[in-house]
């Protein structure tokens, strides 16, 4: 079992192979190729795959602040 999990910003190196748009809309294929290239401990694919919903979406969520801007993440509207 994984208590704590810590993901880091993707850089475009990371991101290859994987649509950008995929991410945004939370697929979950993009996301469980995403994974284990940023996290901590490494999740595979596999391991994304069991995840709960709940847990796959929050860290879908996360993944996507990677995606905004300072001022966007700071803006009570975004």
């Amino acid at each position: 079992m994984i208590s704590s999990l810590t993901l880091r910003k993707p850089n475009a190196g990371t991101l290859r192979g994987i649509k950008l748009a995929d991410l945004l809309q939370m697929d979950v294929g993009a996301l469980t190729t995403l994974l284990p290239r940023i996290s901590t401990p490494t999740l595979t694919a596999a391991d994304a795959a069991k995840l709960d919903p709940v847990d796959l979406v929050a860290i879908a969520t996360e993944v996507g602040n990677f995606f905004l801007t300072k001022a966007q993440r700071e803006s009570p509207s975004a």
